[in-house]
């Protein structure tokens, strides 16, 4: 299930002139007939502004297709943004965003594990590009229209309140 699903210009006008939590709280509660607490509803805000202020750029056609809060089936992962629409090669392909409101992360000796500094304190997450990395894994092995249709999958992180520690 995706919760938003338009192209790059219309997820652009929700964005810069309507209220882009508003619009996803309304659609994800069409959709599931379930509610987000305050934490999520500003998680959107904040990290879909920052996203739409990258995709704000004319070299991205305005056709790219935007999907948003999309649930992997029988998995509970969920993709948060995701960019569709032909690569340099002409390829069918999809940008998998893991997006992050981090400011901070330190590296660790586990394998795609950090440190992050959460309200309750500093705890272990699996590093944003490891998580959308293995989201890339499920859909490759598991999605009919990717494992059949030979769409390329670009997986990322998008840390957008990071500041670079160099």
């Amino acid at each position: 299930m995706i919760v938003y699903q338009k192209n790059k210009a219309e997820f652009l006008d929700d964005a810069f002139k309507r209220d882009i939590e508003a619009v996803i709280l309304a659609e994800f509660t069409a959709r599931t007939g379930s509610r987000v607490g305050q934490a999520e509803i500003r998680s959107w805000k904040e990290s879909l502004l920052s996203v739409a202020k990258v995709l704000n750029d004319e070299q991205i056609p305005a056709d790219s297709g935007v999907a948003i809060e999309y649930n992997i089936p029988q998995t509970g992962k969920r993709i948060d943004f995701m960019l569709s629409g032909k690569g340099a090669d002409n390829a069918d392909t999809l940008i998998i965003i893991e997006l992050k409101q981090w400011s901070t992360v330190k590296k660790t000796e586990k394998d795609a594990v950090v440190l992050v500094r959460f309200a309750r304190g500093e705890s272990e997450a699996p590093h944003p590009s490891y998580q959308a990395w293995s989201y890339a894994s499920l859909l490759e092995g598991f999605n009919e229209a990717v494992y059949e249709g030979g769409m390329g999958l670009r997986p990322c992180a998008y840390l957008h309140n990071y500041s670079s520690d160099r």
